[in-house]
């Protein structure tokens, strides 16, 4: 799976603490929060762009499909789930942490998914799903993977 370059100025973050620094993804500091990326293990594309404190907690709770009100999320944790059995891959590819690390992960992740959005990823994220960008996550390989094995499933 190939992820691109994040560069953070890309992201174009500002902090007024001398705290708030970006480190590589191994940080374990009690003020670390992680960018987190899910991808489709059968096509590499990059579906979801996320935050959290706690990455293996975090990817365990996607699997709960009572817990997803975005339909098109839940189609495709469905379909890995439930039809093919396997798992999307989970990259942790941004730590940050510092004193206000806790406030700027909201907007860092917001430009975030915005950056990768802009380079053509097709994001399930809730942020995306107005209808003038519901046609790229339609018409990328993944998804149509998706509809195809939910209607075979449904025929059966």
């Amino acid at each position: 799976m190939s992820i691109p370059n994040l560069e953070v100025k890309e992201l174009n973050i500002k902090s007024n603490s001398k705290e708030f620094c970006f480190l590589d993804a191994n940080d374990q500091s009690q003020l670390t929060h992680y960018i987190y990326s899910l991808s489709d293990p059968f096509t590499d594309e990059i579906c979801y762009i996320g935050k959290t404190k706690f990455p293996h907690k975090r990817f365990n709770q996607h699997w709960d499909l009572n817990s997803h009100s975005n339909l098109y999320f839940y189609k495709w944790i469905y379909d890995l789930q439930d039809i093919l059995n396997q798992k999307p891959i989970m990259h942790v590819f941004l730590s940050v942490y510092g004193l206000d690390s806790f406030e700027k992960v909201f907007d860092i992740e917001r430009k975030t998914i915005l950056l990768f959005w802009s380079k053509g990823h097709p994001l399930l994220n809730k942020v995306n799903l107005i209808k003038e960008r519901r046609n790229r996550i339609l018409s990328s390989t993944f998804y149509g993977r998706v509809l195809d094995d939910i209607k075979n499933r449904e025929a059966e």
